[in-house]
């Protein structure tokens, strides 16, 4: 028997409650009709059928022909991607840990939802002066190195999509405010393969970051490395450049991992090691061109 999830000790919203027992009761004993989930679950017969309603209309249940109703392949997604982002986070982690410790900057890992870059891990510098943004902080995809290196690889529709909802505010004089000035830039970040933010969002603060794709090309996460311009110099920047670079490599691996072995109950981090110290000169000029465009 499921716990009465709207006993706590909290304010809550009780169709928001409602809803949630509702997918919890649909997970647990699969297709219902909306009198088995109100004789269930002891709601109003009438309340159960909006609530059906507005689940059918976002796409997280299905209706057969039978009047049954159950959870959807969009729920699946989202438990795919939770899981695919903690694994991901796990396999990165080392790499944040290697590329901070030898650069003394904040390293971090996102990702792009809607119009947001949200970190979802990352390791602090230990210098005074850093920046130390938060777990799940979410900040303008386009004002960050992480976001617009994800932005720059987007399919077309996608990338419409984000420019169409999103707020084109500034945080400083140096922010992108146009979708013309971002189409450009996603133009040479695309090129040259790596972002740089240069006090876009904090005076002050410059960035430096490289994107995750999948085995389809697609961009899932960003590598990258944050600190104040006065330690973030065109030849470090070089430097962290190809080190990302090698990062984010060995970290796209997870992608090409089976089916069972993404199926393990915990993916081998060691799988995905930091890179040796292997570093070639061949792209150094063509780095400090691309970098003269934004510093």
């Amino acid at each position: 028997m499921m716990k009465d999830f709207l006993q706590t000790p909290y304010p809550y919203n009780k169709s928001v409650g409602r809803g949630l027992k509702i997918l919890e009761l649909l997970s647990e004993q699969g297709a219902l009709s909306d009198k088995q989930i109100s004789t269930n679950l002891k709601y109003n017969l009438i309340t159960v059928q909006q609530l059906l309603s507005i689940y059918l209309d976002f796409g997280y249940i299905v209706r057969d022909k039978e009047n049954l109703y159950d959870l959807s392949v969009k729920i699946i997604d989202i438990s795919r991607k939770f899981r695919q982002r903690c694994e991901i986070k796990d396999i990165a982690h080392v790499h944040l840990e290697w590329l901070s410790e030898k650069y003394n900057e904040t390293a971090t890992l996102g990702t792009v939802e809607k119009t947001d870059l949200i970190y979802i891990d990352k390791i602090d510098s230990r210098e005074l002066l850093r920046f130390a943004p938060h777990i799940e902080q979410r900040i303008t995809a386009h004002h960050t190195a992480l976001g617009k290196s994800i932005l720059a690889h987007l399919p077309v529709k996608d990338l419409n999509h984000y420019c169409h909802f999103v707020p084109w505010k500034c945080h400083t004089l140096k922010s992108i405010d146009t979708k013309e000035k971002l189409l450009v830039r996603l133009r040479q970040i695309k090129k040259q393969g790596f972002a740089i933010c240069d006090e876009e969002y904090c005076l002050g603060l410059r960035g430096i970051a490289v994107v995750i794709q999948d085995s389809l090309n697609y961009p899932r996460f960003s590598l990258g490395i944050w600190g104040p311009v006065t330690r973030m110099t065109p030849p470090k920047l070089r430097e962290m450049q190809i080190d990302l670079t090698l990062a984010s490599l060995e970290i796209s691996k997870y992608y090409t991992l089976s089916s069972n072995e993404k199926g393990r109950n915990k993916i081998d981090a060691r799988l995905f090691a930091v890179p040796k110290e292997d570093r070639s000169d061949s792209k150094k000029s063509f780095f400090e061109r691309a970098l003269a465009m934004f510093l």
